[in-house]
């Protein structure tokens, strides 16, 4: 990418919130709300087995590595024993936190924020030539000179539009950092393209969800909250540079990220999945005949697997029709004149203090097979009452 490209300077960082969360201001206005960083929200998916094992392997030889470490992991000594009372639950978290903080100083000696370190400065680097700025050749280490030469030659077909490019995706609330906006010679289009430094052997799916997210989302100013979509956007194809941090060695890669746009939507499944409560309660307060053993195949059979209202209250319909209900013991809809439970839920619905109540309410009546269409209804309307009155 030896042209000088064509983008627009952003005037300032995007603000953060102390858990490193991007504050993006509503499309309609108002004040910053914290979106997920988009490595995060793919990560949902990744299988971290490989890096897990890695890592261990890391602070192991660290410690190995460095007598002061392993004197200090002695001195820890092993995990504290559990009582259930609060002293004992102090004492572990400490033990938790200074091991954690042992665990990262060994890794640190075997050298294992080495290769960041690294493919950091090449990202800085590279962003420098594709901004068609001129490097000073003379301060760059010579062992590193032949990755810089070698990704040059391998962009070459590669014209940057934009660099460093921060992105929101208002519908799934995630906003990240593209590495380029990129045309390339002799195809249609505008290519999402992301520098990557390390091994891409294991983090293929990921890679092909980050991208996704990109080309899915608007370029936003964070000054002014203004979104700007990527005209010509390709949202079947995206471009891995792959600049290897130890060998030099730079090659171009597909990705397919239409696939990787699929599995962003499963991973915000997953996250929601993970937030769900009430999944486990005692036996002697469960009802007669518990969601958890039922046959929940009906649901997909009879179309009726709870969704996210297009508000975002996520009280979605999970029968049919207003007098069905699904029979938690055998899976099937049957209809039941409304009883004393119906009545109590919906008079809960009316009084409703909140959106989490609200929420709460769709979990329990959902888990029993008692949610009704007149239910949903009722609830849409008392959360307008609720966004009226805030």
């Amino acid at each position: 990418m030896t042209d000088a490209p064509e983008y627009v300077e952003i005037p300032k960082e995007v603000e953060r919130d102390r858990y490193g969360r991007p504050l993006i201001i509503p499309p309609g206005g108002g004040k910053p709300k914290p979106y997920t960083r988009c490595t995060t929200y793919v990560g949902a998916l990744e299988d971290t087995y490989n890096l897990g094992g890695w890592q261990q392997r890391m602070a192991v030889a660290g410690i190995a590595m460095r007598p002061d470490l392993h004197l200090r992991a002695v001195s820890l000594g092993k995990p504290p024993a559990k009582d259930g009372t609060a002293e004992a639950e102090a004492v572990e978290k400490k033990w938790k936190s200074e091991m954690n903080k042992l665990v990262d100083e060994a890794r640190e000696a075997a050298a294992a924020s080495a290769s960041a370190t690294i493919g950091t400065s090449l990202h800085s680097l590279t962003e420098v030539i594709d901004r068609g700025r001129d490097l000073d050749w003379a301060t760059i280490p010579e062992r590193y000179r032949v990755h810089l030469k070698n990704y040059i030659e391998a962009t070459r077909s590669l014209h940057a539009v934009a660099v460093e490019r921060f992105v929101v995706n208002d519908e799934i609330e995630v906003g990240g950092t593209a590495d380029r906006f990129v045309t390339i010679e002799g195809y249609d289009g505008l290519f999402v393209a992301d520098l990557k430094t390390g091994s891409v052997k294991y983090g293929a799916g990921k890679i092909a969800m980050q991208l996704a997210v990109y080309a899915n989302s608007e370029a936003y100013d964070p000054a002014t909250g203004t979104r700007t979509p990527p005209p010509g956007i390709r949202r079947d194809l995206g471009v891995v540079i792959h600049l290897d941090a130890v060998t030099g060695k730079c090659e171009l890669l597909w990705a397919n990220i239409a696939a990787g746009w699929e599995a962003v939507k499963e991973a915000g499944w997953v996250r929601q999945w993970r937030k769900r409560k009430n999944l486990l309660v005692p036996a002697h307060l469960a009802p007669e005949q518990p969601a958890l053993i039922g046959d929940q195949s009906a649901l997909a059979q009879h179309g009726t697997e709870p969704t996210t209202d297009a508000d975002g209250t996520g009280l979605a319909p999970i029968v049919p029709e207003e007098s069905e209900v699904i029979d938690p013991a055998t899976g099937e809809i049957v209809n039941r004149p409304p009883d004393a439970t119906t009545v109590a839920i919906e008079q809960a619905i009316a009084n409703a203090a909140s959106r989490d109540d609200l929420a709460r309410l769709w979990d329990e009546a959902h888990a029993r097979g008692l949610w009704t269409d007149a239910m949903q209804a009722a609830a849409t309307n008392r959360m307008s009452q609720l966004q009226a009155t805030a």
